[in-house]
C-alpha cells in the first residue's frame, strides 16, 4: 500500500477514489503481548493487511492462530460488472495468510467465532439492505439465519451458550436466545463495542445515555467498570479482568481494585502504526489486533 514511491501519484489517485466511496481505508495490525504480574509489555505492531481499502472487525479464533476479519476487493459477479463487495477472510498467523471464507452475492460483516462449534456468526446485509444474523460453518454448507426475526443488527456478542447481546441501529441493545429466538430490549442509549465475559455467563457494553460521559458497564451489574477515555468507544479485556482501551494512538489500561484512572500503557506515535480505534484480543491475552486509519476517525 505504501510501497512504490514511484507511483505516488496513482497512490495518492487510488486513495481519493477510495475516499468519495464513503468507507475508510484501514488496515490491521497485529502485535505480541507478554504478560506479568507486575507489568504488560506490547510489541511493535506488524500490518497483515496493508493495501488500500477496508479491512476491518478483527476477531481472534479460540486458539489465538489466527483471526477472521472483513475485506472489502474488487469482486467480479458476472462480465462486464464489478463490484465492491464485503467478505470475511482469515489470516493464519503462523504462516502470514490470508483466505477468503465467504464469497457471497451479499455483504458480511463482524465476524464472530460461535461459542463450542466449527462455526462463526455474520451480520449480512441481504439484498432488500436487512441486517440480519447469519452463521457459517468452516467445513462449507450452506449459511442459514440464526435469529430470523431481529433485523437491524449491527453487531453482537456470545457471552454464553446460546445467548447473545445484540447491538441495533438505532443504538439500541437486545439480549437474544439463539435456541427459542426470543428477545428481550435493554433501555437506553449504548455504544457498538460489545464484549464476552465468558467465564462470568455475561457482557460489557458502553453506555452512552450521558453524551458527554460514556461508561463501560457489565450486564447485570449496576456500578460502572469506570468512564470512556474521550470520544473512545472501543475496548478489550484481558484474562486478567484488565481493561485496555485507545486514544489518540495511545494504549491505556485499567483494572479495578489496582488503577484508579487510564494508565498509558504504549505510546505508538512515531511507530509504523497510524492512529487506531478497534481493538481484539486473544483469549489467552498473548497477542493483540488494532485496526488503523489515516486521516479522519471512522
Amino acid at each position: 500500500m505504501k510501497k512504490f514511491v514511484l507511483f505516488s501519484f496513482l497512490i495518492i489517485s487510488t486513495c481519493n477514489v477510495w475516499a468519495q466511496s464513503g468507507l475508510p481505508s484501514t488496515d490491521i495490525f497485529i502485535a505480541h503481548i507478554s504478560l506479568s504480574k507486575l507489568q504488560i509489555i506490547i510489541d511493535e505492531p506488524v500490518n497483515i493487511t496493508n493495501r488500500i481499502g477496508y479491512d476491518n472487525q478483527p476477531y481472534f479464533t479460540h486458539n489465538g492462530k489466527g483471526l477472521l476479519y472483513v475485506s472489502i476487493r474488487d469482486s467480479i459477479r458476472k462480465k462486464g460488472d464489478t463490484l465492491r463487495q464485503a467478505d470475511i477472510y482469515s489470516y493464519n498467523i503462523k504462516h502470514k495468510t490470508h483466505k477468503r471464507i465467504t464469497a457471497t452475492t451479499e455483504d458480511e460483516y463482524s465476524p464472530t467465532i460461535i461459542p463450542s462449534t466449527k462455526c462463526f456468526s455474520t451480520v449480512r446485509v441481504e439484498k432488500d439492505s436487512t441486517q440480519r444474523l447469519w452463521g457459517f460453518c468452516f467445513k462449507g454448507g450452506l449459511p442459514y439465519p440464526i435469529i430470523p426475526n431481529v433485523k437491524r443488527i449491527g453487531y453482537h456478542c456470545w457471552y454464553a451458550k446460546n445467548k447473545l447481546a445484540l447491538w441495533i441501529l438505532g443504538d439500541s441493545l437486545k439480549i437474544a436466545d439463539a435456541t427459542t429466538g426470543e428477545t428481550q430490549i435493554i433501555k437506553g442509549k449504548f455504544g457498538r463495542c460489545l464484549q464476552p465475559l465468558s467465564h462470568k455467563k455475561t457482557f460489557s457494553y458502553v453506555d452512552k445515555t450521558d453524551s458527554l460521559n460514556w461508561l463501560i458497564k457489565i450486564y447485570s451489574r449496576e456500578k460502572p467498570v469506570i468512564k470512556c477515555l474521550p470520544k473512545s468507544e472501543d475496548y478489550a479485556w484481558l484474562p486478567d479482568g484488565t481493561l485496555l482501551m485507545g486514544s489518540q494512538n495511545k494504549l491505556y489500561k485499567f483494572k479495578e481494585g489496582k488503577d484508579a484512572d487510564w494508565v498509558l500503557l504504549k505510546d505508538f506515535t512515531g511507530s509504523a502504526m497510524p492512529d487506531f480505534y478497534r481493538i481484539a484480543v486473544t483469549q489467552d491475552g498473548d497477542k493483540i489486533a488494532f485496526v488503523g486509519y489515516v486521516g479522519k476517525k471512522p
